[in-house]
């Protein structure tokens, strides 16, 4: 707070977010994505134990700076969350379908992010559920292993999805292996 004024100060970055990587067109390889996938389950695994939740993981809050990832707007997805209540769905929104500020919510999102970086197709822009199209389908070179965890995580309902980020991370060290 400064003279009255309540403020948030973070980090300046210097860098790209991955909003900007997608809208070039650029998709990433399955080795990138699964090592961003585990350095979002391992942040997302921190703050869950704090019961703490993003509520916004999406491209333009992932940056890398130096070879780096950044995960920016830590606690501003409160602000974006109510907000966005009362605004329409589209298919650019990486929320989970039931839009609440939680651990089921964050992992959908982180998958939804990651799914889209992998293919370069949103989710959302998919037949939802079992019709979700297999990453595999889309992009070469994802294992079924990672296949089965994206579509876990990116499942309609919450209580069908890992019960936490940290299972999420487990499973992600347990595959590299197979990357």
């Amino acid at each position: 707070e400064v003279e009255g004024q309540r403020c948030v100060v973070s980090e300046f970055v210097q860098g790209r977010n991955f909003a900007e990587a997608l809208k070039a067109g650029h998709k990433m390889q399955m080795k990138q994505v699964h090592s961003l996938g585990r350095v979002l389950a391992q942040v997302l695994a921190v703050l869950h134990a704090k019961s703490a939740v993003h509520g916004s993981i999406q491209p333009s809050n992932l940056m890398v700076a130096n070879g780096v990832v950044k995960v920016a707007d830590l606690g501003l997805g409160r602000l974006a969350h109510a907000a966005s209540l009362s605004a329409a769905r589209d298919t650019s929104d990486y929320r989970a379908p039931e839009n609440l500020l939680d651990p089921a919510g964050d992992l959908y999102s982180m998958a939804a992010v990651l799914y889209h970086l992998l293919t370069g197709v949103h989710p959302k822009s998919q037949p939802q559920g079992a019709a979700l199209p297999l990453p595999s389908r889309l992009a070469p070179g994802v294992s079924e292993a990672f296949d089965k965890l994206l579509l876990r995580c990116l499942h309609p309902k919450a209580a069908l999805r890992f019960g936490s980020a940290q299972e999420v991370l487990t499973e992600l060290n347990e595959m590299v292996r197979l990357v």
